[in-house]
């Protein structure tokens, strides 16, 4: 088995004609994985070490979420379909730059996967964040950067641009479908639908303080306003019972009964109103 197509070796990175796809597949797919292996490896730990699992009702857009990660399995999925149809289709063995190139980003888009996963239903003790996390979007940023230097190689023989074959036409329908999926991971990715955004986590906190203290109205519309009367009684008498003088004594019960005395006319006005009418 080959590693470089005929004419070609590692070493040509950039001949006239353009980039060598040889050196692109054996540069670029490790240091995608080392980057997602590294960065997703130390997020787990610290993960792993210091947070707490979100509560169900803080992860919204479940539909965003599995369509995310659909695409990244789908990428994941094409790596190894792709190594297998090529080399059915054109008869000739695997070249080694191809098979470092499925080996390495098939796992590579698994691993994102599984970070996502860990972002959406798990969060640190700090701020609420605002989006995903650096090794998630420095990965999908250089994947995309990863598929778009292909262009460099447009002219070139070397590559499958040229559609000279039924295996050209496979690696280019190929390629097109993950440069397209590439860049709706990253604009996603961008946006962050699978991570609870700031206004989940407020409508949460909201949510869960009506639920676990009423508000003022609902709570006073439920006591009876005669509810501790005795102990509010007991709090103002001696506001209000002057104790040293007979005389303040004696006005006090004047304006309780004077006031009670009001009160019970106020009962009789309406009926005595009916009788002068008749």
């Amino acid at each position: 088995m080959r590693y470089c197509p005929p004419n070609v070796t590692l070493s040509d990175v950039w001949t006239r004609e353009g980039l060598s796809q040889c050196f692109l597949d054996t540069v670029g797919p490790p240091v995608l994985l080392l980057v997602i292996l590294l960065g997703g490896g130390v997020q787990w730990a610290v993960y792993h070490k210091y947070a707490t699992r979100l509560d169900t009702r803080l992860l919204h857009r479940r539909g965003c979420y599995k369509f995310h990660t659909s695409l990244m399995m789908a990428l994941a999925t094409s790596c190894l379909v792709r190594l297998a149809v090529v080399s059915g289709i054109g008869g000739a063995p695997v070249e080694g730059h191809q098979l470092v190139w499925a080996l390495c980003m098939a796992p590579a888009w698994l691993l994102s996967v599984l970070v996502t996963r860990l972002e959406r239903f798990w969060a640190l003790p700090s701020t609420p964040t605002h989006g995903h996390g650096l090794p998630l979007l420095l990965f999908w940023a250089m994947s995309v950067i990863h598929e778009a230097l292909a262009f460099l190689g447009l002219h070139s023989t070397t590559w499958w641009f040229q559609v000279h074959t039924r295996k050209d036409i496979a690696d280019v329908a190929f390629f097109a479908a993950r440069f397209v999926l590439s860049l709706l991971v990253f604009g996603i990715g961008l946006k962050g639908p699978s991570v609870p955004s700031a206004q989940d986590y407020f409508l949460y906190s909201r949510g869960h303080i009506q639920e676990t203290q009423p508000l003022l109205d609902e709570e006073g519309a439920s006591r009876s306003a005669f509810r501790g009367f005795k102990n509010k009684v007991r709090l103002l008498l001696p506001f209000l019972w002057p104790r040293r003088s007979r005389w303040l004594q004696f006005v006090v019960l004047l304006c309780v009964v004077l006031l009670v005395s009001g009160r019970v006319v106020n009962l009789f006005i309406p009926m005595l109103n009916r009788q002068v009418g008749l």
